[in-house]
């Protein structure tokens, strides 16, 4: 590596990680207020909140990370042209492409770094998020059982408990609607909730009760069982512990859309998430194409201007990515189309500006 490819990078390198410290800050800040009710209502312990931060943080970076490179991008050409070591350069017969080749080529290197995070960090980290959250929060924020109450929030189960004591619970009824054309009431004295937070796991275990099971079809059948102790598995139904394609790899992810492909609507959710996984990483590229050019014709070199114009261009990319979702639900375009359409406009933009610089 050449002394003036060092120097590029070298000065790269402060305004990258101002942008990252930035723009994590503001967009961690939306996601932790976010969680506040939950970690305040479950008392969620400070090391778990530690790491339930830090699991986030993976799904952030593939934003934060172009978004970051391009106002490093914007700040260090910008400051170079204020400084005429632009004009310098090109007076010494440095050509334009020359000045902008390592920026360009390191551009491939966080290309790659985000994408491995896009590919294959997030979804373990998700994963570890669900399993974290779910294991500090489901008994209070899922089943959310009450007094005196049918309490109906776990689907097909009803509830109801006279007195609640922790994990102990005393007057116990439960109707169990989980096969269809068949009713199950179960009442018990006593009941205790046995939960696995680790295999996510919770047990309605009834003590003392009977079993009432009829057919509203067949009047004539009717059965009465009584017991000393049933075990009701109540985590099968929990809506939070069903896979979800955010915690799935790439081959996982393509089998899913394989699999839901000849449904109607087809899986939009599902190809989009695919898309993304490639597009807004090689926006790291698009960026570099278009930063680049704006930063060499920016003059006035501040971080205030650099956060402006990288802002401006975040702002359009995004809204074009929000608009071919929008695209893509309603059938108008393909996910890849859509999803990969502001990179095709960055380019276009940047191959323009670039146009118009050598002219200069």
């Amino acid at each position: 590596m050449k002394i003036f490819d060092r120097y590029l990078i070298r000065e790269l390198i402060p305004p990258f990680g101002l942008g990252l410290s930035v723009f994590t800050f503001i967009l961690l800040m939306g996601k932790i207020l976010r969680l506040t009710e939950v970690i305040v209502t479950n008392s969620i312990p400070l090391k778990t909140v530690a790491l339930l931060i830090l699991c986030l943080l993976p799904s952030l970076l593939i934003f934060i990370i172009p978004m970051s490179f391009l106002f490093a991008i914007l700040l260090l050409y910008g400051r170079m042209s204020a400084d005429n070591e632009i004009l310098a350069l090109r007076s010494a017969g440095v050509s334009l492409h020359r000045i902008i080749a390592p920026v360009f080529f390191a551009s491939f290197f966080i290309f790659g770094a985000t994408l491995f995070i896009s590919c294959f960090v997030i979804p373990k980290s998700n994963a570890v998020f669900r399993q974290l959250i779910l294991g500090a929060t489901w008994k209070n924020a899922v089943l959310g059982l009450r007094e005196k109450t049918f309490n109906d929030n776990l689907e097909d189960f009803i509830i109801y408990v006279d007195e609640i004591s922790g994990s102990s619970l005393q007057g116990v009824m439960v109707s169990d609607q989980r096969r269809k054309g068949e009713k199950v009431i179960i009442f018990a004295n006593r009941g205790e909730l046995i939960a696995n937070n680790q295999l996510l796991k919770l047990v309605l275990q009834l003590k003392e009760g009977e079993i009432h099971r009829s057919n509203p079809y067949k009047a004539r059948e009717y059965q009465q069982l009584t017991f000393s102790t049933y075990d009701l598995l109540l985590s099968g139904s929990l809506p939070e512990a069903k896979r979800d394609f955010r915690v799935m790899g790439l081959r996982e992810l393509w089998q899913e859309i394989q699999k839901q492909k000849k449904l109607r609507p087809p899986p939009y959710r599902l190809l989009i998430e695919w898309q993304q996984k490639f597009s807004i990483p090689f926006a790291c590229i698009v960026f570099a194409l278009v930063g680049c050019p704006l930063g060499i014709q920016n003059r006035k070199g501040t971080r205030f201007s650099g956060f402006g114009l990288s802002l401006g261009i975040i702002l359009g990319y995004y809204a074009f990515l929000a608009f071919g979702k929008t695209m893509v639900y309603g059938g108008w375009l393909s996910a890849w189309v859509a999803m990969w359409m502001p990179n095709f406009l960055m380019i276009l933009m940047g191959v323009y500006l670039f146009k118009k610089l050598e002219q200069y």
